[in-house]
């Protein structure tokens, strides 16, 4: 499973955007946040949906990007370890 693609799916029906979209918000967002979207680790999407994500919400006018990006983290941390056995 591909870890951008779950999230961007998630991202995609709570902001009502494309999936596609979506994905691409949060591939630019890491790449803000490290230089780099490839495969990225737990803590790296963590450090990116509290930070450069939120800034990327509102670049493109989403309102509540705080109530968003905390969403994605809760999201995040619940499927810890769904995105730790995707990973190995």
């Amino acid at each position: 499973m591909d870890i951008i693609t779950y999230f961007g799916d998630i991202l995609s029906e709570k902001i009502n955007i494309p999936p596609i979209a979506a994905r691409g918000l949060i591939r630019f967002s890491l790449k803000d946040e490290v230089g780099s979207a490839d495969t990225p680790d737990y803590e790296t999407l963590l450090k990116t949906f509290k930070n450069s994500f939120k800034n990327r919400l509102e670049r493109i006018g989403v309102e509540n990007q705080d109530k968003i990006a905390n969403f994605m983290v809760a999201e995040l941390s619940k499927k810890q370890s769904l995105f730790t056995m995707s990973s190995v």
